[in-house]
C-alpha cells in the first residue's frame, strides 16, 4: 500500500521535471492535473484497512430446561455487567413482565429483566425492518459501547446472545462486518460460536407469530448507558457499514471439492481458533439433512488432535455452492461431534423395542428436541414403515427416542 503511494509521487515529480523544458505554462497545467490525480489516489490509499475482532468476555451458561433460553441469556448478560442471578429468579421476573401470552420470554420481559438487574443500563426491545440493520445496530453496541445484546432467532422460538463481531476498519470506523460471535444457551458442545455474517441471517429470522406485536420483524433486546435521552442514533452510526459478500466465503461443489480444506482455509483466512487448529487434522465429515425449507442442508466437519475433535466447522449447501457458515472450539469433554453416534443410537432404538433400524440419516429443524444445528438427531425408517428419531436430551443427559420432532409450545 505505502510503497505504491511513494511510487506514484515519484512519477509525479519526474513528470514535473520533464515538463519544465517545454515551458512554464504547460508545466503548470500538467502539475495541476497530476496533483488532482495523486490526491484522488491517496484518498483511497492513505487510510489502512484492518480486520479485527471485538469479542466480549461474557460468562457462558446453558439453559436449565427447554424453555429457559431467555433466562439463560439474561443470566449471561447480567453476570457480565453486574452479578450472577439464578435462572429461576430471572424467569419469575420475566414472566411477571411479559406483555403477551404464549411466551416463556417475550422481548418486553427480557428488556425489563436486563434493566432491573444491570445498574444504569437502559434496555429496549427493537423491531427491526431487516436483519442487516439489526445486526449492524448490535455490532456498534458491542464495539462502541461494550454491551452484548439478545437476538430472537428461529422465527421467534429461541434466544441467543450476540457478544462479539468480526469487522474491517477503514479510517478508524467499522467499514465491513465479516461475522458475529454468539453464545447459544442450548447445549452445543461450545460456549463460543462464530458465524459468517450472511449465514447468521439464516438463523436470525423474522418472527412468525401472527398474533404478536413483534410479528414479521427481526427482534433484538439491546442496551445503552445513561438515560433515555441519550438513546443511540443507529441510523447515523451504521450509515457507512456493509457486510462481507457471501462470495468471499463460498466455493463451487464439484467431485473434486475438498470441503475440509475449504473450511480450514476459511478459518485460517479469518484468523479463527488458530491455537486449537494448530496441529489438527480433519475427521469424518457428516451431512445433516434439513427438515425445514427455510434452513439449507449442511455439513459438519471436525478437526481433531489424536482422534479427539477440537474444532467443528459448518458448511452450508446452497444449490451448487458450499458456503462457510460457522465454526466453534469444542469443550474438552467432547469426544465426538455427533451425540449420540450411530451405533449408540441404534442400540437405544433396539432397547426401546424396535427391531431392524433400517435406513438412518442425520436431520435437523428447530424443535423442542433440539434448537441447535450443532445438535442434529438421527432419523430412522424402521422395518414396519415407521419413522423414529433418536437424539441427546441435554436436560436429562440421556439419549432419547422420539416419535416426532415437535414445535416449541412456548415461544422465546
Amino acid at each position: 500500500m505505502y510503497p505504491l503511494q511513494y511510487t506514484i509521487i515519484g512519477v509525479f515529480d519526474s513528470a514535473c521535471k520533464r515538463n519544465t523544458v517545454k515551458g512554464e505554462t504547460k508545466m503548470k497545467r500538467s502539475t495541476s492535473g497530476s496533483i488532482v490525480f495523486v490526491l484522488v489516489l491517496l484518498s483511497f490509499m492513505t487510510v489502512p484497512v484492518l480486520a479485527t475482532d471485538t469479542n466480549l468476555a461474557v460468562p457462558y451458561y446453558q439453559q436449565e430446561n427447554d424453555y429457559y433460553c431467555g433466562p439463560a441469556v439474561a443470566q449471561m448478560w447480567t453476570d457480565y455487567h453486574s452479578n450472577l442471578v439464578s435462572q429461576d429468579t430471572l424467569y419469575t421476573f420475566i414472566q411477571d413482565h411479559n406483555i403477551e401470552s404464549g411466551w416463556a420470554t417475550d422481548p418486553q420481559g427480557l428488556e425489563n429483566s436486563a434493566e432491573n438487574y444491570v445498574p444504569n443500563l437502559i434496555a429496549d426491545d427493537h423491531k427491526w425492518s431487516s436483519a442487516d440493520t439489526a445486526i449492524m445496530g448490535q455490532a456498534v453496541d458491542i464495539v462502541n459501547r461494550g454491551i452484548p445484546s439478545a437476538s430472537l432467532i428461529n422465527e421467534g422460538g429461541h434466544w441467543n446472545l450476540m457478544k462479539g463481531v468480526s469487522y474491517t476498519l477503514y479510517g478508524g470506523q467499522i467499514y465491513q462486518i465479516n461475522g458475529v460471535w454468539i453464545q447459544d444457551p442450548w447445549y452445543t458442545m461450545s460456549a463460543n460460536i462464530y458465524y459468517a455474517v450472511n449465514s447468521w441471517k439464516t438463523e436470525f429470522t423474522q418472527l412468525d407469530i401472527p398474533s404478536s406485536t413483534w410479528d414479521n420483524y427481526w427482534v433484538t433486546v439491546q442496551g445503552y448507558w445513561g438515560s433515555r435521552s441519550g438513546k443511540p442514533d443507529y441510523d447515523k452510526e451504521t450509515e457507512n457499514i456493509r457486510f462481507m459478500d457471501e462470495s468471499e466465503v463460498s466455493t463451487p461443489i464439484t467431485a473434486e471439492t475438498d470441503l475440509a480444506g475449504f473450511a480450514s482455509e476459511q478459518m485460517n483466512k479469518q484468523n479463527l481458533f488458530q491455537d486449537e487448529l494448530k496441529g489438527s487434522t480433519p475427521g469424518k465429515i457428516v451431512l445433516v439433512h434439513s427438515l425445514n425449507k427455510n434452513y439449507p442442508d449442511y455439513y459438519l466437519i471436525p478437526f481433531e488432535k489424536n482422534g479427539v475433535p477440537v474444532v467443528v466447522s459448518k458448511i452450508t449447501v446452497k444449490g451448487d455452492m458450499a458456503v462457510f457458515s460457522a465454526c466453534a472450539a469444542l469443550e474438552k469433554t467432547v469426544t465426538s461431534i455427533i451425540k449420540p453416534d450411530l451405533e449408540e443410537a441404534k442400540k437405544v432404538l433396539a432397547d426401546a423395542g424396535y427391531g431392524d433400524s433400517g435406513n438412518a440419516r442425520l436431520v435437523w429443524k428447530p424443535c423442542e428436541q433440539t434448537m441447535s444445528e450443532f445438535m442434529p438427531v438421527w432419523e430412522f425408517s424402521t422395518d414396519v414403515n415407521e419413522t423414529k428419531y433418536v437424539g441427546y436430551n441435554q436436560f436429562t443427559q440421556k439419549v432419547m427416542v422420539y416419535d416426532e420432532l415437535t414445535p416449541k409450545k412456548l415461544m422465546g
